[in-house]
């Protein structure tokens, strides 16, 4: 008997560990009062890839972002970034947190806490990260795209889109813009929340055709701009 007792006192510690262990994704958000404005932090976290962006609504305004791959370790979050929007000034490759959390809220913690509150989109189509492979008929080779350090990503999470082109030897840094989406018929509809190089950009809606052929994603309509854009996305593991 205290044979088993001790095996199955074994199993829950082990299941404990394991469940401790794990870091729910979605998407993650929390808003505090800056002088006239709203500052929004927003987390975005799949099963591998971590991204912290913050930006300012009324009026709009980019702050930074910062992202990479993570590994857990209990209640420790550790991310090693492969972009982060404010290297020039800080030289932060890698962040650090304790964090606890529940169904519906993220605490993490470094030198203050903050607690964010799950959004409560579900998953959607693209759900995924996507790395653009081909452009106005032009297509890349994907594992050589795949292998350099310059990257174009587009995260797509439960509603929420973001773009980053970056490069993650040198940290330099080539902008970000991002907001929610939605799926439909073969539309895709963004609404840019920030834009880091043009904040007169933010509340604009554009919507594109799409459609998935060979697991890429094809994707045409008009930029920011107003150029005529096709372009082709492949998933990143």
């Amino acid at each position: 008997m205290l044979v088993m007792r001790n095996v199955g006192m074994f199993v829950i510690f082990m299941m404990v560990s394991f469940a401790s262990a794990q870091l729910k994704t979605g998407v993650f958000l929390y808003e505090e009062k800056q002088g006239e404005g709203t500052l929004v932090h927003e987390l975005k976290i799949d099963d591998t890839y971590f991204v912290a962006t913050v930006y300012q609504k009324n009026p709009a305004k980019f702050i930074k972002t910062q992202g990479g791959f993570y590994t857990v370790d209990g209640n420790k979050l550790k991310v090693k970034l492969e972009f982060n929007s404010n290297f020039q000034e800080d030289s932060v490759k890698e962040l650090a947190y304790s964090f606890t959390q529940n169904n519906k809220e993220l605490k993490l913690e470094a030198s203050t806490a903050k607690r964010y509150k799950k959004s409560s989109e579900s998953p959607k189509d693209l759900n995924g990260k996507w790395i653009i492979t081909g452009r106005g008929g032009q297509s890349f080779d994907k594992a050589e795209v795949f292998k350099k350090p310059r990257k174009t990503m587009k995260f797509l999470l439960n509603g929420h889109f973001q773009w980053i082109a970056f490069n993650s030897d040198t940290f330099q840094f080539s902008g970000t813009g991002g907001g929610t989406y939605e799926t439909k018929d073969g539309t895709y509809i963004e609404k840019i929340a920030y834009f880091s190089r043009d904040d007169s950009r933010v509340g604009a809606a554009l919507d594109f055709k799409y459609e998935i052929k060979n697991g890429d994603w094809h994707h045409s309509g008009k930029s920011s701009k107003g150029v005529d854009i096709y372009e082709v996305w492949s998933i990143r593991e």
